[in-house]
């Protein structure tokens, strides 16, 4: 004699499920996409690497050259290097992507040397990127966007 105990998924709910790891690891990758991609704009943008401008050969007027302040445009080598790479799966729900200047120099600028002042360009960004948890709340949204399409 024995019992035997069944389930059934009439809701199709483990259906559903089954694709849930797709559609995480989709959320993760689209939140770290355009997290990275925000990242590029904050740097390049107004704020950072295009905030101020002077030709090549004059000096460096005063606002410009103090520590915090970002580097001085000047050729826009720097500003142009700024790339993204392309997104590295580590596993499950596990992306990363570098955006990274990619000239010589750019070291020199963000961290400043034993004569040229720190003129952080990338780590005042980073800090509000991960501040406002921007990846976070984009990952919830896509999720939610994704587990409302598999509902349907």
């Amino acid at each position: 004699m024995q019992v035997t105990t069944e389930f059934s998924d009439d809701t199709g709910v483990l259906a559903m499920l089954a694709h849930l790891p797709d559609e995480v690891d989709r959320a993760v990758k689209q939140a770290v996409q355009t997290v990275s991609g925000d990242a590029k704009r904050e740097i390049t943008g107004r704020e950072g690497l295009g905030k101020w401008r002077h030709r090549k050969g004059t000096s460096t007027p005063s606002p410009m050259n103090g520590p915090g302040n970002p580097p001085a445009q000047i050729t826009g080598n720097l500003r142009n290097s700024v790339q993204s790479r392309p997104v590295v799966r580590h596993g499950l729900g596990d992306y990363s992507q570098e955006t990274l200047p990619g000239v010589v120099y750019s070291r020199a600028q963000e961290l400043g040397t034993n004569v040229l002042p720190r003129r952080s360009y990338i780590e005042p960004v980073r800090y509000r990127m991960r501040s406002n948890n921007r990846a976070g709340k984009i990952f919830m949204q896509e999720l939610r966007k994704s587990l409302k399409s598999l509902g349907n």
